[in-house]
């Protein structure tokens, strides 16, 4: 997901110029919002700094500030609902399948067990100079 954020100053104070919208100096927006990061290093990263960026934006003075006309606080919390449903569904997935690995692996060490048992019974019965 890529937000803009039109009203936020930079760290250092000045406006962002470079985006597409340019934005006023809001000293009380950025104090609020520059110690936010977007590194999204993983899933459940990216989830835990959405929040992060929810719980700043309703810190925010003005409470009814949006950064897009279709990105309202309801809308980033529905879409922050549904990726973090969908993160914990993958974990489980994730888990699921690796039992299953786990799983198929033991028979998998079972099955050459059994082998080698029925190689050394067939060995014993049959020795090396048994004629075919």
């Amino acid at each position: 997901m890529r937000f803009i954020f039109k009203g936020v100053a930079r760290p250092d104070g000045a406006g962002c110029e470079d985006g597409p919208h340019a934005v006023s100096p809001r000293p009380d927006r950025a104090g609020i919002l520059q110690a936010l990061e977007t590194d999204g290093g993983g899933r459940q990263e990216i989830v835990n700094e959405a929040r992060a960026w929810l719980k700043a934006w309703e810190r925010l003075p003005d409470a009814d500030w949006t950064p897009l006309p279709s990105m309202t606080k309801v809308n980033f919390s529905a879409l922050l609902e549904d990726a973090e449903t969908k993160v914990k569904a993958l974990v489980t997935a994730t888990a699921d399948d690796r039992e299953a690995r786990r799983d198929f692996n033991q028979m998998l060490v079972d099955l050459w067990a059994d082998c080698v048992d029925w190689y050394l019974d067939a060995t014993a019965v049959f020795p090396e100079e048994t004629p075919d």
